[in-house]
């Protein structure tokens, strides 16, 4: 709901606000986004509604009903100053409201915090419900990174000992001996229930000689890191490496364009097809506006004419896009005999020369993936991709252990189990999701939910589901 137009008009201060800016000082019971550059306000509009919010005298909020979520420490501090600065020159104006004071007094426990202090709250007074030491403490960077690459050089060891061990059982003639191979404790076997069922005995080795130099396997240890990393950023790092790695999983019959790696091709080539367009456009514009290379006008239309068809394959399927790369060609540019603008000239054959060879290499990428031998090279990277998913999982569970024997955390911990907390879970400890689809509340989320009558976040990262789902 938006104020009236009286009400817009007297939002004022000592910054004059634009139209945009007034609604979203003063809308309220919705959804808003702000979008805008940087250096435009963002922060100073969500500063300005804010202290609308707590001093509006028709609904008044306390201040302590607002989660305030900022990016640093520092800006947070910074914004807890600026409000308390604004609630206080309204209340030099203004000495004998008792809702400025009231607004005041609340300040100094209102919740304007990042959303790590948020998770690490929301963690610390409900420690019991992911099994937390209560006296648990924050890792600091430099232990953080020791102890992961610590679990990371026990996994390969494992890995390596378990193969050495597999190979020696072979030559042994008796189980007996096998037995006593296990009992001395020399065996420290793969997952005793891996992520994959069908996850082959060899392919930790295949991994190390493809990602690996002859010599060392530090080269794969920074690619399970790297995707350890990466994964974090998910909801469920387990289920979206179990997924990363079926994508490489072709069913029998099934043609490039099935697969997911079709559609990252298409939206890839897309991108660039409109980039290759807008500067074409931009070049017929210069070739129409000079007399003296009109010639190159209709040359330049036709290539016009076969980005847009290309645009327009990449919007419909992969088989047409290959099809319509398959077809590409490129008419002659016109001889311009004694030309009165060479430096324009050049500049254009330039310019299209360039535009030729982006498109034939997009032609090359797209042609080479609609080929049997793409789909068998993806086939053969299945079980890498397997085995590389199962070692970023076994990492996550090594690294889990060792953080918790020494009852400390890592700042991924903070949204992951702040994330755990707040979802609903059946008798499995499954998460309950609702017929949207998205995880249920769990009776924390719900009491939150009821405690804060808003949210406010400056400095929003849409790139984070994790912060995404919280």
């Amino acid at each position: 709901m938006i104020k009236n137009e009286n009400e817009i008009n007297e939002v004022k201060s000592d910054v004059t606000w634009t139209e945009d800016q007034k609604k979203a000082i003063l809308t309220r019971d919705c959804n808003i986004l702000v979008a805008a550059a940087a250096g435009s306000g963002k922060t100073a509009v969500l500063v300005e509604r804010i202290i609308k919010i707590v001093t509006d005298e028709d609904r008044p909020t306390d201040i302590d009903k607002l989660l305030v979520v900022t990016f640093t420490n520092a800006a947070a501090s910074e914004m807890r100053e600026r409000i308390a600065a604004a609630i206080s020159k309204e209340l030099h104006n203004n000495p004998q409201s008792k809702l400025l004071q009231r607004q005041l007094t609340l300040l100094n426990k209102s919740s304007i915090t990042t959303i790590h202090s948020f998770c690490l709250e929301v963690i610390r007074n409900n420690f019991h419900v992911v099994d937390l030491d209560p006296n648990f403490r924050i890792a600091d960077g430099t232990e953080a990174v020791l102890l992961k690459q610590e679990a990371l050089e026990e996994l390969f060891e494992d890995r390596y000992i378990a193969i050495e061990d597999e190979n020696k059982a072979e030559d042994e003639e008796t189980s007996e001996d096998r037995d006593y191979s296990e009992e001395e404790g020399s065996v420290s076997k793969v997952p005793v229930t891996p992520s994959f069922s069908n996850l082959e005995s060899n392919s930790f080795l295949n991994l190390v000689e493809a990602y690996s130099n002859n010599k060392e396997d530090l080269g794969l240890q920074g690619i399970v890191l790297s995707l350890y990393n990466f994964a974090m950023s998910s909801t469920n790092p387990d289920k979206w490496l179990i997924d990363s790695a079926e994508n490489f999983n072709i069913k029998e019959g099934a043609t490039f364009s099935d697969t997911t790696w079709a559609k990252v091709l298409m939206d890839d080539t897309k991108i660039e097809l409109l980039g290759i367009e807008k500067v074409m456009v931009k070049a017929l514009k210069n070739v129409e506006d000079n007399e003296a290379i009109i010639l190159y006008d209709e040359v330049f239309k036709s290539d016009l004419a076969t980005i847009a068809d290309l645009l327009s394959a990449a919007n419909n399927c992969f088989e047409n896009l290959a099809t319509t790369f398959e077809e590409l060609s490129f008419a002659k540019l016109p001889s311009i005999k004694s030309c009165k603008d060479k430096e324009k000239q050049k500049a254009v054959q330039e310019i299209r020369n360039k535009v030729k060879k982006q498109l034939q290499e997009l032609q090359k990428q797209v042609m080479n993936a609609n080929s049997e031998a793409s789909l068998e090279d993806i086939k053969e990277l299945y079980p890498l991709m397997m085995e590389l998913s199962q070692l970023v999982i076994d990492l996550q569970e090594k690294y889990r252990e060792k953080k918790k024997e020494r009852s400390i955390i890592d700042f991924n911990d903070f949204e992951h189990y702040c994330l755990d907390i707040l979802m609903k879970k059946d008798e499995e400890g499954e998460v309950v999701l609702g017929d949207d689809g998205k995880p249920e509340p769990s009776s924390v989320a719900i009491g939150l939910r009821n405690k804060y009558e808003e949210i406010l976040i400056d400095e929003y990262q849409d790139s984070n589901m994790v912060q995404e789902t919280l």
